[in-house]
């Protein structure tokens, strides 16, 4: 099962939506590639995609069993139910997290 979240933009430690990880422990600053857009909303967007650039943000362990619901709450927060975000598995230097 896989625990790790990597986080940027607004969810990264002093930002607005942190307190959504006050149950997750961070492990680490961490940078996958990607492509990091200004929506130029208050918030980025990322294109997992696009391996052209690095994203930089952070790694978050969560050790409990109810990470779905957890996970949940946080799809909510961003906007999954309105398609502005969806949640996909990354693999990066053998380490596999949600992004």
């Amino acid at each position: 099962m896989i625990n790790k979240l990597f986080v940027y933009g607004t969810l990264l430690q002093g930002e607005t939506r942190n307190h959504l990880l006050d149950c997750w422990k961070l492990i680490d600053a961490f940078e996958v590639d990607g492509m990091l857009y200004d929506t130029s909303l208050g918030y980025p967007a990322a294109d997992f995609l696009d391996k052209s650039s690095t994203i930089f943000g952070e790694l978050y362990l969560y050790d409990k069993d109810n990470i779905e619901s957890i996970l949940q709450i946080i799809d909510l927060e961003e906007g999954a139910d309105r398609n502005l975000f969806k949640r996909i598995i990354l693999e990066s230097n053998g380490t596999e997290f949600f992004g």
